[in-house]
């Protein structure tokens, strides 16, 4: 899947809009000069200033959008988030309640009912407001938001999608506009998932397609090797066969999980888009399969407001797709951390605004100790409505010690998908704990025998040789230098060698395993060629892997913890010496069959060669770097080293 998160990219499998109205002239459009600058960050998105416009919307057509209001002392809120979170202050784990939060810093309930009542008054309607008052959803016609607002609307073409965006700046009225921090979602901005290796779903199946792993593939690193008259050689040896996909059993060896706690008392909230019942049952037919534990009665939990598969854009973005994330979120949760609790909440959509709600309902709801979010942007840029209401999300959980954790993207620099060098937002946010990936070599007897930056290239056979001049990149985990957010202190005097002249927040933070060449065994429910739907075990990879996995790793600190952690990342760059630093394994590579139709277990075999540790223009350095950030787990030494944090 690709596509956008605040600078929208286009799904891969992404059909445009239906019913695009009168077709304009394709010509970009701009705010007239005469508009007043806004008092509210702006709703605009940047590329929208270039997009051609392609349609418009009728009177009647309905538009969501979030309306987030100012706490009582935002920035004391952020200060504080800052404070709990950092060894030697004296605020350092001295979380707040939920009660403490709504009494100190929420918005004061009165703003909030003046707002609502302001705005209903105007034809608004307000569909829910978050736990804590900050976030009042609401939705109204293309109409009522010209009349109230003062918003008017286009389509418009980016990259392949029409997408509805604001044409003009809302203008509150003058009772409320102080109280209201953002509007956010009145410009349509959708986010990719970071996995790979699905196939391409059948039209609103509600199941994913089945990627049938190819064969010949190995059990465990380098298990089988192709004879030169299966496969030739590359840089004068035979490369060993791909890695059908990780059983659960080795993850957990290979980071020395076993010797450390299953993360029973935690609780780890997922969050993506959409909403799959099928779930928990394929995770316990995985885990029987598997070596692990079935989940206990209560321990999956769906927190996901009812109808949000109905939306009316939902047969074009994709829920199948998202239902193979939740699965695998799920997966590798219960992977490390087997005796976690796990809440599911799902949005109404993979748009930003919706995205944003659902983390809201986990932690102004204060459902999880930690939350993993495998999604993400092309782009460091977000829209600034989101990231106003996005960075207030990240100083609330800090300061009730819940744990975010976002995938750091699948492409590496982003330079060859987009041309353009960039780290991926919301990874990027200074109280994020960014997740990159990594190949990962596990022996026969379950020990990491080394690990190295994912960055795949696939190269094709050409005239009886591997065309490696040629070759296309296949996936590499996120990394580079915010040009949004600031250095954080924690980085400061660690990351100084990848930063650019003016000091930005790097990712990742850390790293575990995501390349599908030496990926995951997944366990879900798919449909296959010829219409019959039954389970599978497939592989995957990505870091929408490596994210829940780590997640899964915070709940055992957690455990050990007797309580929460918190917002990590001041502690882990103190304690380097928990995480293994990998080496670059330049040379390695790998042999990978696949059917040529991957719902097909009868379809024809393509061999590839995967090469691996391609970095780009990231960089590999002894320590820390902006591939991998600190390095990957020494599981009992990053629990230790949170639980004796002081």
């Amino acid at each position: 899947m690709r596509s956008e998160y605040g600078c929208v990219r286009v799904l891969r499998r992404f059909v445009p809009f239906a019913c695009l109205g009168v077709v304009t002239a394709a010509l970009p459009f701009t705010m007239t000069t005469a508009q007043a600058a806004p008092a509210l960050p702006s709703v605009i998105p940047a590329w929208a200033a270039t997009a051609p416009v392609v349609g418009s919307l009728a009177p009647t057509d309905r538009v969501d959008f979030v309306v987030a209001m100012k706490g009582r002392d935002d920035a004391g809120l952020a200060a504080f988030a800052n404070a709990v979170s950092t060894p030697g202050s004296p605020q350092f784990r001295h979380f707040l309640t939920q009660a403490q939060v709504l009494a100190r810093y929420a918005p004061d309930p009165a703003s909030v009912a003046t707002t609502k009542s302001a705005l209903i008054a105007r034809g608004i309607t307000i569909d829910s407001v978050s736990p804590e008052g900050r976030l009042l959803s609401a939705h109204a016609s293309v109409a009522t938001l010209q009349s109230a607002l003062g918003v008017s609307f286009a389509r418009v073409s980016f990259r392949g999608a029409a997408l509805r965006v604001a044409r003009s700046e809302p203008q509150l009225p003058a009772s409320v506009a102080p109280l209201v921090a953002a509007i956010d979602g009145l410009s349509q901005t959708v986010v990719h998932y970071d996995h790979v290796d699905g196939g391409t779903p059948p039209a609103q199946s509600n199941t994913e397609a089945a990627y049938v792993v190819g064969t010949p593939c190995s059990s465990y690193w380098a298990q089988k090797t192709p004879k030169a008259s299966a496969a030739p050689p590359y840089s004068g040896s035979e490369r060993p066969y791909a890695v059908c996909g990780y059983a659960p059993t080795q993850i957990r060896s290979a980071y020395g999980l076993n010797s450390v706690g299953d993360g029973t008392g935690a609780t780890v909230a997922i969050v993506d888009a959409f909403d799959s019942t099928q779930v928990p049952a394929d995770v316990n037919t995985w885990s029987t399969r598997h070596g692990l534990p079935t989940l206990k009665a209560g321990q999956y939990s769906d927190q996901t407001p009812p109808g949000v598969n109905l939306i009316p854009e939902a047969a074009v973005l994709d829920p199948d797709g998202w239902s193979g994330e939740q699965t695998l979120d799920a997966e590798a949760v219960h992977a490390t951390a087997p005796g976690a609790n796990i809440v599911y909440v799902g949005a109404a959509g993979p748009f930003n605004a919706s995205l944003n709600l659902a983390l809201a309902q986990v932690i102004e709801g204060n459902l999880a100790d930690e939350v993993t979010n495998s999604y993400g942007s092309t782009s460091d840029s977000p829209d600034p409505a989101d990231q106003t209401v996005f960075d207030q999300l990240m100083s609330d959980a800090a300061a009730k010690g819940i744990g975010v954790q976002f995938s750091s993207g699948d492409d590496g620099d982003e330079l060859e998908a987009t041309g353009t060098r960039s780290a991926d937002y919301p990874a990027t946010n200074p109280m994020v704990t960014a997740v990159g990936g990594t190949t990962l070599e596990i022996d026969s007897k379950g020990v990491n025998k080394g690990e190295t930056y994912w960055g795949t290239r696939k190269a094709l056979l050409a005239n009886g040789a591997w065309d490696v001049a040629h070759s296309t990149l296949a996936g590499a985990g996120g990394g580079g230098e915010s040009t949004t957010y600031a250095e954080p202190d924690y980085q400061k005097g660690v990351a100084d060698r990848v930063e650019g002249s003016t000091p930005g927040r790097v990712v990742p933070d850390v790293s575990m395993v995501a390349d599908p060449t030496s990926g995951f065994l997944l366990g879900q429910t798919v449909q296959f060629s010829d219409g019959s739907v039954s389970y599978l075990d497939s592989r995957i990879g990505g870091t929408s892997l490596s994210c829940p996995l780590w997640a899964g790793l915070m709940a055992v600190a957690v455990q050990a913890n007797g309580g929460r952690v918190g917002f990590v990342n001041p502690v882990l760059y103190r304690n380097a010496a928990a995480f293994r630093d990998p080496a670059l394994g330049r040379g390695l590579a790998a042999t990978r069959p696949d059917h040529s139709d991957p719902t097909n277990p009868a379809s024809p075999m393509v061999l590839s060669l995967r090469t691996l540790g391609n970095l780009s223009t990231l960089q590999d350095l002894k320590g820390y770097d902006d591939s991998t950030g600190l390095g990957t787990p020494k599981a009992k030494a990053v629990v230790t080293a949170l639980v004796t944090a002081t």
